[in-house]
């Protein structure tokens, strides 16, 4: 995936979110989770109507409040505005894309 995500151009557009908001999932799974944080912010500003990247972007930043405490309330508030921004978009607009690798 890193090396899709290093060049771009070979991946089409349909399926370069799902590329991105992917690896930040393996990416929190594998307990990187700024490094995921980081994956799902680049792929929300490309795609500011990704859902899936919004709201596990927002679950990450709450898993991590209190690692900084002179950031935590500036935390709390990334993760609330980034989960509730994924529960308001309508459905029709979401851009929802789960890959499953086994």
């Amino acid at each position: 995936m890193q090396n899709l995500l290093i060049d771009k151009n070979q991946v089409g557009p349909n399926l370069l979110p799902s590329i991105m908001a992917n690896y930040g999932n393996i990416l929190d799974n594998l307990g990187r989770t700024i490094e995921a944080i980081d994956q799902y912010l680049d792929c929300i500003e490309l795609y500011p109507k990704h859902a899936v990247a919004m709201a596990n972007c927002g679950i990450a930043i709450k898993r991590i409040l209190w690692t900084s405490e002179s950031h935590a309330t500036k935390n709390v508030y990334a993760a609330w505005q980034l989960l509730s921004s994924a529960c308001k978009i309508k459905k029709k607009e979401r851009t929802i894309s789960i890959i499953n690798i086994e």
